[in-house]
């Protein structure tokens, strides 16, 4: 853990987390459509994409972020393997800002990074189970890495590392926070 800037909990944290919430947005709404052709009239992915919009434009946290995160999440319990990683990626994007950025250790410290890192490591892995092309996951992962403002990295550089573990979704994990934690501020 490098951590330049120590952080205290989520609500004193906002400042950060706010831009976090932006910077996923585009790469959920990149996936989005895997799920939207496959389930036409199932409406909470968008739901839980618009909350996190309002979030990241300055509306207050609140319980309407928790549940569109959690509605996101059930349902990616009844669709297809693609589908279900969209579905992470939108419940993941409307609860970047309940992470709890005071655990800066352990299993729990990677799991809470996993919270800013999700939304684009699952639609990265949604478009590459649907097209069949690891390309397209490396490329959005780098992307990300040159998109992300300097809040992104100092709120990963409080967390430990990504565990190096061998199944494709831990590695584009770890790419991702590999790049982030080598990025130059700007």
């Amino acid at each position: 853990m490098d951590n330049i800037h120590p952080l205290s909990n989520s609500t004193k944290d906002q400042y950060l987390l706010r831009p976090a919430t932006l910077w996923g947005i585009p790469y959920v709404k990149e996936a989005l459509y895997i799920f939207e052709e496959q389930y036409p009239h199932e409406v909470r992915l968008s739901q839980s994409l618009n909350v996190a919009i309002q979030y990241a434009q300055g509306e207050k946290r609140g319980q309407n972020l928790r549940r569109t995160s959690m509605a996101a999440f059930k349902v990616g319990k009844e669709v297809s393997p693609e589908a279900k990683f969209v579905s992470k990626a939108a419940s993941a994007i409307s609860s970047v800002s309940y992470t709890h950025t005071d655990l800066h250790t352990g299993e729990q410290g990677w799991r809470q990074a996993r919270h800013i890192l999700g939304p684009i490591v699952y639609s990265a892995y949604a478009l590459e189970l649907f097209q069949g092309d690891s390309d397209i996951s490396e490329k959005l992962i780098q992307q990300a890495v040159q998109d992300a403002p300097n809040e992104v990295s100092i709120l990963i550089k409080n967390f430990p590392k990504q565990p190096t573990k061998t199944n494709r979704l831990d590695i584009l994990f770890s790419q991702l926070d590999s790049g982030l934690r080598s990025k130059k501020s700007h």
